[in-house]
Protein backbone atom coordinates (compact mmCIF):
# COMPACT_ATOMS: atom_id res chain seq x y z
CA UNK A 1 0.00 0.00 0.00
CA UNK A 2 2.93 2.45 0.41
CA UNK A 3 3.22 2.93 -3.31
CA UNK A 4 -0.69 3.74 -3.83
CA UNK A 5 -0.84 5.81 -0.54
CA UNK A 6 2.06 7.83 0.52
CA UNK A 7 3.99 7.78 -2.47
CA UNK A 8 1.54 9.28 -4.52
CA UNK A 9 -0.06 11.51 -1.91
CA UNK A 10 2.80 12.92 0.83
CA UNK A 11 5.88 12.25 -1.50
CA UNK A 12 4.61 13.18 -5.14
CA UNK A 13 6.75 10.16 -6.32
CA UNK A 14 5.17 8.60 -9.56
CA UNK A 15 4.42 4.80 -8.99
CA UNK A 16 6.91 3.90 -11.78
CA UNK A 17 9.77 5.25 -10.27
CA UNK A 18 8.93 3.25 -6.73
CA UNK A 19 8.23 -0.10 -8.76
CA UNK A 20 11.80 0.88 -10.46
CA UNK A 21 13.40 1.40 -7.38
CA UNK A 22 11.78 -2.10 -5.70
CA UNK A 23 12.99 -4.14 -8.78
CA UNK A 24 16.36 -2.63 -8.05
CA UNK A 25 16.36 -3.73 -4.72
CA UNK A 26 14.95 -7.02 -5.33
CA UNK A 27 17.81 -7.79 -8.04
CA UNK A 28 20.32 -6.64 -5.66
CA UNK A 29 18.91 -9.31 -3.05
CA UNK A 30 18.68 -12.03 -5.49
CA UNK A 31 22.42 -11.61 -6.43
CA UNK A 32 23.71 -11.04 -2.72
CA UNK A 33 21.79 -14.42 -1.46
CA UNK A 34 22.16 -16.25 -4.47
CA UNK A 35 23.94 -19.42 -3.60
CA UNK A 36 20.76 -19.73 -1.20
CA UNK A 37 18.31 -19.13 -3.58
CA UNK A 38 20.03 -22.00 -5.69
CA UNK A 39 20.87 -24.00 -3.17
CA UNK A 40 17.87 -24.42 -1.32
CA UNK A 41 14.61 -25.15 -3.16
CA UNK A 42 15.27 -22.44 -6.39
CA UNK A 43 11.31 -23.50 -8.02
CA UNK A 44 9.85 -22.34 -4.64
CA UNK A 45 12.00 -19.22 -4.86
CA UNK A 46 11.18 -18.60 -8.37
CA UNK A 47 7.77 -19.22 -7.94
CA UNK A 48 7.65 -16.81 -5.24
CA UNK A 49 9.34 -14.26 -7.53
CA UNK A 50 6.95 -14.83 -10.37
CA UNK A 51 3.63 -14.43 -8.14
CA UNK A 52 5.02 -11.00 -6.85
CA UNK A 53 5.74 -10.04 -11.26
CA UNK A 54 2.66 -10.79 -12.12
CA UNK A 55 1.31 -8.77 -8.83
CA UNK A 56 3.09 -5.79 -10.00
CA UNK A 57 2.46 -6.59 -13.41
CA UNK A 58 -1.61 -6.42 -12.79
CA UNK A 59 -0.71 -3.01 -10.71
CA UNK A 60 0.83 -1.48 -13.44
CA UNK A 61 -2.06 -2.22 -15.71
CA UNK A 62 -4.75 -1.27 -13.22
CA UNK A 63 -7.20 1.05 -14.50
CA UNK A 64 -7.68 -1.14 -17.46
CA UNK A 65 -7.85 -4.18 -15.32
CA UNK A 66 -10.68 -2.21 -12.83
CA UNK A 67 -12.45 -1.07 -16.66
CA UNK A 68 -12.17 -4.57 -18.03
CA UNK A 69 -13.49 -6.56 -14.77
CA UNK A 70 -14.67 -4.48 -12.33
CA UNK A 71 -13.37 -5.44 -8.69
CA UNK A 72 -12.30 -8.78 -9.88
CA UNK A 73 -9.29 -6.69 -11.06
CA UNK A 74 -8.14 -6.62 -7.16
CA UNK A 75 -8.19 -9.62 -6.94
CA UNK A 76 -6.54 -10.74 -9.91
CA UNK A 77 -3.89 -8.38 -8.11
CA UNK A 78 -4.11 -9.39 -4.52
CA UNK A 79 -4.25 -12.83 -5.28
CA UNK A 80 -0.49 -13.35 -6.64
CA UNK A 81 0.53 -10.91 -4.00
CA UNK A 82 -0.67 -13.32 -1.62
CA UNK A 83 0.45 -16.18 -2.52
CA UNK A 84 3.94 -14.81 -3.39
CA UNK A 85 4.01 -14.05 0.28
CA UNK A 86 3.00 -17.45 1.17
CA UNK A 87 5.68 -19.06 -1.04
CA UNK A 88 8.30 -16.29 0.11
CA UNK A 89 7.54 -17.30 3.66
CA UNK A 90 7.40 -21.03 2.65
CA UNK A 91 10.91 -20.53 1.30
CA UNK A 92 12.24 -19.11 4.56
CA UNK A 93 10.57 -21.72 7.21
CA UNK A 94 12.15 -24.24 5.09
CA UNK A 95 15.51 -22.74 4.65
CA UNK A 96 15.59 -22.53 8.10
CA UNK A 97 15.40 -25.94 8.93
CA UNK A 98 17.02 -26.95 6.05
CA UNK A 99 20.15 -24.88 7.69
CA UNK A 100 19.45 -26.05 11.52
CA UNK A 101 19.65 -29.71 10.08
CA UNK A 102 22.83 -29.03 8.63
CA UNK A 103 24.07 -27.75 11.64
CA UNK A 104 23.12 -30.53 13.87
CA UNK A 105 24.65 -33.09 11.41
CA UNK A 106 27.62 -31.11 11.86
Amino acid sequence: MMHEQLQLSALQIRERYTFAVLGALTLWHIIIFRREYLLHAPAVFAAALALFATAVGVDMLEEQMVWRFGNWAYLMEDGPKWLGIAMWSFWHVSYAFYVNDRKGAA
